[in-house]
């Protein structure tokens, strides 16, 4: 976790504009994680806190595609279209509510996200947040 409060002006810009640039994917197949991807890599050397809410980003959207491939599977079934509409209800309201905490510079942790990507708590610990040198 990353220091509540050591967030500059631009760190907080970055990070809002990862969470919300998962939006892109009711434009474009995938653009919910290839977005906030190309964001994240461009972005994450600039601050742990940046580092941290693109990966948190990922690894919601990644588990987004995860269950809207179970959901289309299960398509034939009433609980296959309530995952359906659960995940693009939770597309579209969670990046809104992670992008205007981003900006104000506090953490937020996506529900229901499988951690493909995890968070390195030991370079979080350091105040460089490149962990330590030895």
């Amino acid at each position: 976790m990353v220091q509540a409060g050591i967030a500059d002006r631009s760190d907080r810009r970055w990070a809002a504009a990862v969470h919300a640039s998962a939006l892109i994917g009711f434009l474009i197949p995938l653009g919910n994680v290839l977005a906030p991807l190309v964001l994240w890599l461009f972005a994450r050397r600039r601050s742990a806190f940046v580092d941290e809410q693109g990966r948190e980003a990922l690894n919601f959207h990644l588990s987004i595609v995860l269950y809207a491939v179970i959901g289309g599977v299960l398509i034939l079934l009433p609980v296959g279209l309530v995952i359906l509409i659960a995940t693009a209800a939770m597309m579209l309201i969670v990046p809104i509510v992670a992008s205007v905490q981003g900006a104000r510079g506090k953490e937020f942790h996506y529900p229901a996200a499988i951690g493909f990507m995890p968070w390195n708590s030991e370079a979080a610990s350091t105040p460089s947040g490149k962990g330590s040198a030895a």
